[in-house]
């Protein structure tokens, strides 16, 4: 942190309440970094982090800047993705987007940091597989019934069934779990594939005998579309610290069942900074989230989805159902049915493709 700090300048963190964000401005704080923390709200509290992240300047001494998301500002025509080669944005982050320029404006930063990947590096995984790498480091130890015990408490589930997931992943191998498609409201003749041939390559070459450690690997690899937030060249930079080399390679070479000691997630990276932040941010194994304004997005704009998806690229190329976009556009946008943020992520995509049109 303090080597990105020297280049970057005076700093934004983006302050999500949890303990990624918090790890980042504790970080910067020791090491005496001109910062503050950013946090956006949206207007119900299923996407309110305003009192942790309060706690969490406090204890840092350093500035919180607040702002609330405004679900009328995003133009759902113009793809968060503009000029990558994929379509990965969510629509939300347009949002993030400006009042992050606005916010680092006021504040003279020259950057933004985000906690983004740090599920990944610190290794959350809901799966045995911790289990077994101990079980097949120590054998039958009381480490590895206390690993067994740390495991249920995260996955939240009982012993016999942790014990039956046990069987299956041991079975398994070094192999990790499929990165299943999702071909939800895609045209029946759509070729989709459910194991990327990174992922299977990868778990054969890398001579690892622990398959926690091969997750691992594969967590890291799903950070891709989701560190380094896409920004365009007149915004502050936004970026993911976590995700720096040396980082990963220290945290690639801790055993797996490190990071779940305690029968809690990220434990490691918890106890590091236990002294630095306070106990209420260190224990948090939640926070808020930004669904309640992904859904006013939706209901604001259902009009517009109609036409872009029933009427644009995706389908006059074959690549959707149009039958299962009509009836998931008719979906309640104050229901719990998670196919709108399917419909958004094509929306993006939509908006991705006509904007490489002359």
């Amino acid at each position: 942190m303090r080597a990105w700090g020297n280049v970057s300048g005076r700093l934004l963190v983006s302050a999500s309440g949890g303990v990624d964000s918090s790890l980042i401005a504790a970080a910067l704080a020791t090491t005496g970094q001109d910062f503050a923390c950013l946090t956006i709200a949206t207007g119900d509290p299923s996407g309110d982090e305003r009192v942790p992240v309060r706690i969490l300047a406090k204890a840092l001494s350093v500035e919180t800047i607040e702002a609330r998301y405004d679900p009328r500002m995003p133009d759902l025509t113009v793809p968060v993705s503009l000029g990558f080669a994929r379509p990965s944005g969510k629509a939300f982050m347009q949002e993030v987007r400006r009042q992050a320029i606005e916010a680092a404006g006021r504040f003279g930063a020259s950057a933004v940091f985000d906690g983004n990947g740090g599920d990944n590096l610190f290794c959350y995984l809901h799966s045995p597989a911790p289990i077994l790498d101990r079980w097949r480091n120590e054998g039958l130890s009381r480490g590895t019934a206390a690993i067994f015990l740390d495991m249920c408490r995260i996955a939240q589930t009982t012993l016999p069934a942790m014990a039956r997931a046990l069987a299956l992943r041991a079975r398994r191998g070094a192999r990790p779990a499929a990165w299943m498609a999702d071909g939800r409201l895609l045209a029946s003749d759509v070729p989709v594939c459910d194991a990327p041939a990174e992922i299977e390559d990868l778990a054969l070459a890398v001579p690892f005998k622990h398959p926690g450690k091969v997750d691992h690997l594969a967590l890291m690899l799903r950070t891709q579309n989701f560190i380094h937030s896409a920004s365009g060249p007149a915004d502050p930079l936004q970026f993911s610290p976590l995700m720096s080399q040396p980082l990963v390679e220290l945290c690639l070479s801790i055993p797996t069942w490190i990071w779940c000691q305690g029968g809690i997630n990220r434990a490691l990276a918890r106890a590091a900074f236990s002294q630095e932040l306070p106990a209420a941010i260190v224990r948090r194994v939640s926070k808020a989230g930004p669904d309640s304004a992904m859904r006013v997005i939706f209901a604001q704009n259902w009009a517009l989805i109609r036409d872009m998806l029933l009427g644009g690229l995706l389908r006059s190329n074959g690549l959707l159902d149009a039958v299962a976009i009509e009836q998931a556009i008719a979906s309640d946008p104050n229901g719990e049915d998670p196919i709108i943020y399917r419909l958004l992520d094509f929306v993006e995509a939509e908006a991705w493709a006509r904007s490489w049109q002359p």
